[in-house]
């Protein structure tokens, strides 16, 4: 039996019910991949609609996912290959002699994992086309894969399966008819319900609960990632971007001030950020403190908002002699520093 499978990368919040027939892919630059199987094609779409051929004489095309360099994967369910196509479209077989590989997808080394369908099978491939067998035995055939941040396979083959980085199996959900994985940012995993026509929400401790109903047999999902946002936390006076502010610790207080700009924009839309402060000359050196600003309703003693600055207000008879750095980070991602001495 042959079971079409869609593969989506950053189509939808949720694409549900997409027409079953073809597998969709996004590549680096925003266009859209089919693969179609009636017509064995591959088919590629620009960002305004417009649509050109990007691969022929495929056999039953199924899965698609993409690399970190851009290279096209597509799992040929009929001829048991795996085909790579490059950005210019030149192809080249990747994988052969598997038996219906439908659902593809790649872990953060960039290894690439085929469900085998028709032989309950699923293989992994080194970024040089090495391939091993990741799993076997499965008792449905196995169709969908995604992965979590922690870097374990989810496979959908009448339970939903678990497998960590090195193999190990579990049950994560039974009850179920899965079809379509997805996870979101926070870690929770959508699950398309072939049966009982609902997407099924497994928080990470596994606790399921029923995300949206009223569908008509969903297949396919895929979570759109929220938004790259380029922060730059710029420092303010008194202390000196360079570096050369030298403070006494009688003054007190130090204020340190920064105005975020996004894109070298300022903005008053200030996201959750943390602060480190770290002592890098005089006395032990290493991080000294550390405060969280959430939310405009934070309004601490030492970190707090103020007229569209974060303002980390420090204690300098506290710190005692020495050079500071101040880190501002956004996703753990420091943003901006301050340098500064006391004496």
């Amino acid at each position: 039996m042959k079971q079409i499978l869609c593969t989506s990368i950053r189509l939808a919040f949720l694409l549900v019910a997409l027409a079953i027939g073809a597998s969709t892919a996004i590549g680096a630059p925003g266009d859209l991949f089919v693969s179609e199987t009636n017509s064995n094609t591959i088919y590629k779409f620009a960002p305004d609609g417009t649509r050109s051929t990007f691969g022929t004489e495929l056999n039953w095309p199924n899965g698609l996912a993409f690399d970190s360099a851009g290279n096209l994967y597509e799992g040929d369910q009929e001829s048991g290959s795996i085909n790579k196509f490059a950005p210019d479209g030149t192809r080249s077989t990747f994988g052969s002699a598997l038996v219906g590989p439908q659902g593809l997808a790649f872990d953060s080394a960039g290894n690439l994992f085929v469900a085998a369908y028709n032989s309950g099978v699923i293989y992994k491939f080194t970024p040089d086309g090495t391939r091993s067998t990741f799993a076997s035995s499965l008792q449905y055939s196995p169709s969908w894969l995604a992965f979590d941040s922690g870097g374990n396979l989810f496979v959908s083959a009448g339970n939903i399966y678990k497998y960590t980085p090195d193999g190990v199996q579990s049950t994560f959900a039974t009850g179920v008819s899965p079809v379509g994985l997805a996870f979101d940012s926070a870690g929770n995993l959508f699950q398309a319900d072939f049966d009982s026509s609902t997407i099924n929400k497994f928080a990470p401790d596994g606790t399921r609960s029923t995300f949206a109903t009223g569908l008509n047999r969903p297949f396919c999902l895929a979570i759109q990632p929220a938004p790259t946002i380029s922060y730059t936390a710029q420092i303010q006076q008194p202390i000196n971007a360079d570096g050369t502010s030298i403070f006494n610790v009688r003054r007190g207080v130090v204020p340190v001030k920064f105005i975020l700009t996004q894109g070298g924009v300022a903005t008053c839309d200030l996201p959750p950020a943390t602060i480190v402060v770290t002592r890098t000359a005089g006395g032990t050196t290493g991080q000294i403190d550390e405060s969280v600003y959430t939310g405009s309703a934070d309004t601490g003693s030492n970190f707090r908002i103020n007229s569209c600055q974060y303002i980390y207000n420090l204690s300098a008879s506290a710190l005692g002699p020495g050079t500071y750095r101040v880190d501002i980070k956004i996703d753990n991602q420091v943003v901006g520093s301050a340098v500064f001495a006391l004496r």
